[in-house]
Formats: structure tokens, C-alpha cells, sequence
């Protein structure tokens, strides 16, 4: 009973895994109101200082305009803590160059907490995270200075290792205003599916494609996008 159980549990989580992968392609051929391509590059590097703690740094580019233009840069430094060996707690900076409708580029800065919960099921592997993030806009002591705005955001990511060097992965994240004065509830919906290379134990590859739907929007415009992240451990 108990062989039965686990054989049904894990083709309803094949099946799951391979219908989003299904629904958001065929999403992405059938709302597409983009013109151009638009790509994420990006690189992240992370040490264990011991078992407990670890340190991070990562940098993104983003391209639009089929690839022709930089939308959105950045920089990332975190200090990370495992309170268990599936709850881990990480503080992150996060500084932004974001190009206006200007074409002239601000810069932001992000504020972010994140507290992850992971389980692995055999081959299945979830991953529930919560980030907290304060993202301001240009400096204090500049005119254009605007913010904080404050945003929650939970992601679920349900992953399948094929063996050590694949694994698919689908994941949704909704986004929650904190203080938005016109929008409550829900105002952004973040699909994803992809999957990870592994070449060894310190450096993988993760490649994604993602949907960014927004809600509460006088005019709503959905991003497609491409992700291309290397992962490196030293």
C-alpha cells in the first residue's frame, strides 16, 4: 500500500510538473504583446564560511530590444544562515542601474530578507521561499529620491532531479504590496519553468523561461523573458 502510494504520488507530480511546463508555453505563444526578445544574464558566487553561514555575490543584466539594449543592471552582495537543514535565512543589498522611458538610467537600491523552506521527496524536491524587500529610488540627499516601497513576495518552486547533472523545475511567485495606496492583494503573478545543469559541485547552470503577469493595472503589459544564471561555489 505504502509502494503504491509513493508510485501515484510521484507520476501526479511528474504529470503536475509536465502540464505547467505545457500551460506556459502555450500561454507564451498565445499572449505574447511584446515585440522584441528580451534576455537575463547572470552570475552568482557563494562561499561557506562554515556550516552555518555563507556569503554571496551576484550580478544581472537584462536586454530588451532583442537584446540590442540594457534595461536593467545590477549588483548583489548577501550573508546567508541555516537554521536547519531545510530552513535558511539570508540578508541581501542589492544595488540597480534602470533605464526610464528616458533612456536615462536611475539607480535604486533593494533591501531584501528571504527565509526559505525546503523538503526533498525522492526525486522531487519543494522549495517554499518568502522575501521581504525595500527598494528606494535614487539617493537621499537627491531631488528625484522617492520610496521606500515595501513588497512581500512568496514563491513556490517544485523541482524533479532526472539524475545528478538534470533537473526540470516549474515554479510561481505572487507579489504583495505592503503600503500601495491603490493596489491590496495580489498585483503581480511570476511563472517560471527551467532547468538546471549541474557540471559538478561547484558550478551549475540554470536556464528558465518566465512570465511576469501583473495585476491592478490601468494598462497591464506581460513580460516574457529568458534567464540564463551560472552558479559558483568556492
Amino acid at each position: 500500500m505504502g509502494f503504491n502510494s509513493e508510485v501515484l504520488v510521484r507520476s501526479g507530480c511528474i504529470k503536475a510538473v509536465i502540464l505547467t511546463i505545457i500551460l506556459i508555453v502555450q500561454a507564451s505563444i498565445l499572449r505574447s504583446q511584446q515585440k522584441d526578445f528580451q534576455g537575463m544574464f547572470g552570475l552568482r558566487a557563494s562561499h561557506n564560511l562554515n556550516q552555518s553561514w555563507s556569503i554571496s555575490f551576484a550580478t544581472q543584466a537584462l536586454l530588451n530590444q532583442n537584446l540590442a539594449e540594457l534595461w536593467i543592471a545590477n549588483a548583489d552582495v548577501g550573508i546567508g544562515y541555516r537554521i536547519t537543514a531545510d530552513l535558511k535565512a539570508e540578508l541581501h543589498y542589492r544595488a540597480i542601474k534602470f533605464r526610464t522611458l528616458d533612456n536615462e538610467y536611475q539607480n535604486r537600491s533593494l533591501f531584501y530578507s528571504t527565509l526559505t523552506y525546503s523538503k526533498t521527496l525522492g526525486r522531487f524536491s519543494f522549495s517554499l521561499r518568502n522575501r521581504a524587500q525595500l527598494l528606494v529610488y535614487e539617493n537621499h540627499y537627491n531631488d528625484a529620491f522617492k520610496g521606500p516601497i515595501l513588497y512581500n513576495r512568496d514563491r513556490l518552486t517544485i523541482k524533479y532531479k532526472v539524475n545528478y547533472y538534470w533537473s526540470p523545475y516549474v515554479s510561481a511567485e505572487a507579489f504583495v504590496p505592503l503600503n500601495h495606496t491603490r493596489r491590496s492583494g495580489i498585483d503581480q503573478w511570476r511563472f517560471a519553468a527551467g532547468f538546471v545543469r549541474t557540471f559538478s559541485d561547484r558550478f551549475s547552470v540554470d536556464i528558465r523561461y518566465q512570465i511576469q503577469y501583473p495585476l491592478q493595472r490601468t494598462t497591464r503589459h506581460i513580460n516574457y523573458l529568458t534567464a540564463v544564471n551560472c552558479y559558483i561555489k568556492f
